[in-house]
């Protein structure tokens, strides 16, 4: 199951997150203009996916939740 959308590794997951965790300004913003830079955001498995690695580290929990709020929030 490995598509265009998707993010399939660790390596992935992890450079997207560390990418996120240093764009500038509020984190919500941030999100935003991930989006724009990054089409991968627009999946909508990225919380699962990223919840899924069980290594990162704990503040990392805090990326994911406001993933997922953020990610619930875009249109259907």
């Amino acid at each position: 199951m490995n598509n265009a959308k998707g993010i399939n590794t660790q390596k992935e997951v992890e450079s997207w997150v560390t990418h996120i965790r240093h764009l500038p300004g509020s984190f919500f913003l941030s999100l935003i203009a991930a989006r724009k830079s990054l089409p991968l955001f627009i999946e909508r498995k990225i919380f699962t996916r990223l919840t899924r690695f069980r290594d990162l580290k704990a503040s990392d929990q805090h990326i994911q939740h406001d993933l997922w709020v953020y990610v619930r929030r875009l249109p259907q």
